[in-house]
């Protein structure tokens, strides 16, 4: 994945991860209530009240490559209503009731009578309904006619009578009140993101300086986008770093971190197709062989070396431009 990824973002896809680096939200951790599966930092991040616009959106940025994506748990989901305030119940397997005692299976260990708890019980106490022997327990302070040991456990249907070792379990909503069965229900993954390393850097490193590039083109009274696209001659849309439009003239910039001789041809087909007053290319990396093609290509190359020095030279820039127009009679 490189910058060509993140060229193909939508803007409300591009803001998000913009604010997101911004605030330092590199990692989105899901939380699960009764709205469901959310992304609270998300969505405060991108000002979204819809908790299922921002799902939609992550999901969309995973699946162009740039967010991470990791399952970090899931949810059992409500069929109809998709509710995670799920309960769930044991049922009779045979009649399906859900009025089920569990059980546990005693055996008094002198006599060898099995039954369940419940027939030896009287009051608080047990009693071996067999033999009649008051029971203790099965610790070594109990009396060897006294002794008895749990074997087992089962379930009893106290509408049907059927006993049963393992119950149907049933599951219902408590917002919408379905109930269902695992074979009914929506077993969700939920998924955690991370901002990977490549957008940190594409983003991290240009974001300040697109900042700074739309202040000093505002102060000088144009409209300004960032990310902005243009449609060109071919019907080819053409993304760029910055737009700026002022009483009909546009110009488009482009930051290069590279300096290499494919950013600044990138921008020059980009430029024959779009025709803009002028193409402007940031290069922050110090290299001359884009400045030496910069004429050739009619592109203006300004050296990105530091906040000052990039308004400088831009609006040395801006105001040659304006300086031909008006020698063209334009305003």
């Amino acid at each position: 994945m490189s910058k060509e990824a993140l060229s193909k973002l939508s803007p409300k896809e591009r803001e998000l991860l913009e604010k997101l680096v911004r605030e330092g939200l590199l990692e989105i951790k899901p939380t699960i209530g009764p709205g469901g599966v959310r992304y609270p930092e998300a969505e405060e991040a991108l000002g979204e009240e819809d908790p299922e616009k921002v799902r939609s959106l992550l999901e969309g940025l995973a699946s162009k490559g740039v967010l991470e994506s990791k399952v970090v748990d899931r949810v059992l989901l409500c069929p109809d209503c998709g509710s995670p305030e799920v309960y769930s119940k044991y049922a009779c397997p045979k009649c399906n009731s859900i009025n089920v005692d569990y059980s546990e299976l005693l055996e008094h260990v002198k006599c060898g009578y099995i039954a369940p708890r419940e027939a030896f019980s009287k009051g608080e106490d047990l009693v071996c309904p067999n033999c009649k022997t008051e029971l203790s327990g099965e610790g070594k302070g109990a009396s060897k006619d006294g002794r008895y040991t749990v074997i087992g456990a089962s379930y009893r249907c106290e509408k049907c009578g059927y006993n049963f070792d393992a119950p149907e379990i049933v599951h219902v909503c408590q917002k919408c009140h379905r109930t269902f069965t695992y074979r009914d229900a929506k077993y969700t993954k939920v998924h955690a993101y991370k901002i990977p390393d490549f957008v940190l850097e594409e983003i991290g490193t240009a974001l300040p300086l697109k900042e700074a590039l739309r202040a000093i083109l505002q102060e000088k009274g144009y409209k300004v986008k960032i990310d902005g696209k243009i449609r060109g001659a071919s019907g080819a849309q053409h993304s760029f770093d910055v737009v700026a439009e002022k009483d009909g003239k546009r110009l488009v910039v482009d930051v290069s971190k590279t300096g290499t001789q494919r950013d600044i041809v990138s921008l020059l087909g980009k430029k024959m197709d779009t025709n803009p007053t002028a193409a402007i290319l940031i290069d922050s990396s110090g290299r001359e062989e884009v400045r030496s093609l910069s004429k050739v290509y009619g592109i203006t190359v300004i050296e990105g070396r530091g906040e000052e020095e990039v308004r400088k030279d831009l609006l040395k820039t801006l105001a040659e431009i304006e300086s031909k127009a008006k020698g063209r009679g334009e305003k």
